[in-house]
């Protein structure tokens, strides 16, 4: 069974789709409409909760926003102390190797002017 009423709101025309009369439709219409009311109520709800939710979300991700820069920086320093701290270590290892090179340059250079004085004599 075809409606013409197709394109038209389908809760203000489904009883005359179904041939029923004017004063049925009405009734019908009313009472679908009654049937709809708790659906349209808890949609109307659910979009207030999740206005807040969206609300709530938004101040969170600023904030939690906040919280990941401060924490990026702190790991950031972390990683830059860690780096110095690596490089302090690395120039006392250079340093004392410096040290020691250039004890064995004086030794080296000690011994050979010591056997040239040797052999000048």
């Amino acid at each position: 069974m075809s409606c013409p009423h197709k394109s038209m709101v389908l809760n203000d025309r489904i009883p005359q789709c179904l041939g029923a009369s004017a004063t049925e439709d009405m009734a019908a219409s009313s009472d679908f409409q009654e049937l709809l009311k708790p659906f349209q109520q808890r949609a109307s709800e659910a979009e207030d909760r999740l206005a807040r939710l969206e609300a709530i979300l938004a101040t969170k991700t600023d904030a939690g926003i906040e919280e990941l820069k401060k924490a990026e920086q702190f790991s950031e320093k972390e990683k830059v102390l860690k780096e110095v701290e690596r490089l302090h270590a690395e120039n006392d290892k250079l340093k004392y190797q410096i040290l020691h090179l250039v004890r064995a340059l004086k030794d080296a250079d000690s011994k050979s002017a010591s056997k040239v004085n040797q052999v000048d004599s």
